[in-house]
């Protein structure tokens, strides 16, 4: 930290700061700076605070998807000339994703077991323009993963950034757990994301690198009584994705993890229904989520399309919480 940086620290008031520079130039203080509404480039250097780009602060409003964030033009160019495989996006939060993707730009590859609904994904992002395929893929099957990405290496002419989206939860006791279903559990989460790895990462080092984005939960962090071989499996994710990104950063392949928390999708199913229901299940909810509600697919999207752009360029190996601040 420079020396003007520190005195900066010393002198400023209570508030909230926007840090940006180059090197030895002094950071700016802007106690009016309204992180939900604009955002500094990183790097920029601007004058007085009158000079900020992007709306002026307002009074205090809830935060919005339809409410964006920053310019729509340039949110849209997030991802232009980007490739991306998406594997297990046909529903849900993939399919979120896959829509994202397409808005912002990317040309995409929609890859599920379910194929009506990976072709209707696919038909979905072209409904914004983008380039869009899709294909069945069994994550299960090593033959099956690789040829999906050999699929979407042609039909995209490269591949920038693999997204693992696939997973299968069970619950049940400990004593309850057959050996079938501990293997089945592990062989689509762990297992399936190594598959899209072994046969991704060459396939993105081909096109001089990008980003390979794995997705685990928070029941990798957490647990859950119910998710042992749930919480084990996505735990194995997060360790292979931090392994991962030491592995393949000298080939400029940036390695992350998504971890939802609860989110609205039929996915949780299994777990809404060991805990009781639909009621029981809010109620939880309602106690450890410090939100008080489930998130939606579309406020998961966005992590992923962050991680996939440039502008996380210096970001690897970290576990992205999307939890409604229940991890803390």
């Amino acid at each position: 930290m420079a020396s003007e940086d520190f005195a900066f620290m010393l002198d400023a008031k209570m508030g909230c700061y926007a840090w940006i520079g180059n090197g030895n130039r002094t950071p700016l203080h802007n106690p009016g700076f309204d992180f939900n509404d604009a955002l500094i480039p990183y790097g920029a250097l601007y004058g007085p605070p009158s000079s900020i780009p992007g709306p002026k602060p307002q009074s205090a409003q809830p935060h919005r998807r339809d409410r964006p964030s920053h310019n729509e033009e340039n949110q849209q160019m997030r991802l232009a000339g980007k490739r991306a495989l998406l594997i297990g996006a046909a529903t849900g939060i993939g399919r979120a994703c896959v829509e994202d993707f397409a808005r912002n730009g990317a040309a995409v590859v929609v890859a599920d077991i379910n194929e009506p609904a990976a072709a209707e994904a696919a038909a979905l992002a072209r409904s914004h323009g983008a380039t869009a395929h899709s294909v069945a893929c069994d994550v299960r099957d090593e033959d099956s993963v690789r040829n999906t990405v050999d699929y979407a290496e042609r039909e995209l002419g490269g591949l920038d950034t693999l997204v693992f989206l696939a997973g299968l939860m069970r619950t049940g006791a400990i004593d309850e757990v057959e050996a079938t279903t501990w293997d089945a559990i592990f062989s689509v989460n762990a297992r399936g994301t190594f598959f899209a790895a072994k046969y991704g990462a060459p396939a993105i080092k081909r096109a001089g690198g990008g980003s390979f984005i794995t997705t685990s939960s928070l029941a990798g962090l957490r647990g859950a009584p119910g998710m042992t071989a749930y919480a084990a499996a996505k735990g194995a994710v997060i360790a292979f994705t931090t392994a991962l990104a030491q592995e393949l950063a000298p080939a400029n392949i940036r390695v992350n993890s998504v971890l939802p928390g609860w989110i609205d999708t039929p996915f949780n199913t299994p777990a809404i229904d060991y805990m009781g229901g639909v009621e029981p299940h809010g109620e939880v909810v309602r106690r450890i989520v410090p939100l008080g509600r489930q998130g939606t697919p579309a406020e998961v999207s966005p992590i992923y399309v962050f991680l996939a752009s440039e502008e996380a360029r210096y970001i690897t190996a970290k576990s992205m919480m999307v939890d409604g601040g229940m991890a803390h």
